[in-house]
């Protein structure tokens, strides 16, 4: 025979940007960190071309190269950095408006060799849930009169979906 095969299909799927976005935002503000940039100062132009930077570094390596196999997925690249710009714009808005600070991106916790313990709860029943996973994002502040620092958990999302507890 000829040996034919059917070409495989790529597809950008939504978790597929989801994907971007979030590598993306996790890359810069840890560029940042490393850097020790004062994120706060940053001007529009130095985080739209950081973003538009990481969002090209990772086009490469999403999905066989999707985005950059065509001049409509090229199209789509323009609207993620640009969207990814406004993004960060916002993240930067959001600092300057309060006092909390990045600290560090991609924390683990619970599980073996993460930086922070899990979170056990008690379910009753001689039943615990022990939860761990990755931070996309952590913020703090300095220590209030009296009072500990404070410390905020962020979690980059792209969907409108929202936490529902008692599901």
């Amino acid at each position: 025979g000829l040996g034919l095969a059917e070409r495989p299909e790529y597809r950008l799927e939504a978790v597929d940007l989801g994907s971007l976005y979030h590598a993306a935002l996790s890359r810069w503000m840890g560029r940042l960190l490393r850097e020790g940039a004062r994120i706060e100062a940053l001007e529009a132009e130095q985080i739209r071309e950081g973003l538009a930077r990481e969002a090209e570094a990772i086009a490469p390596k999403l999905k066989n190269r999707i985005l950059l196999s065509s001049a409509r997925f090229e199209y789509l690249l323009g609207i993620l950095k640009r969207t990814l710009g406004g993004a960060g714009e916002a993240i930067v808005a959001g600092l300057r408006r309060g006092a909390f600070r990045p600290r560090a991106v991609e924390v683990a916790f619970g599980s073996r060799g993460a930086a922070l313990p899990g979170l056990e709860l008690d379910l009753g029943g001689g039943r615990r849930l022990r939860l761990r996973g990755r931070i996309d994002r952590l913020d703090t502040t300095r220590a209030a009169p009296g009072r500990g620092p404070g410390v905020r958990v962020v979690d980059y999302k792209t969907s409108s979906r929202t936490l529902d507890l008692p599901r």
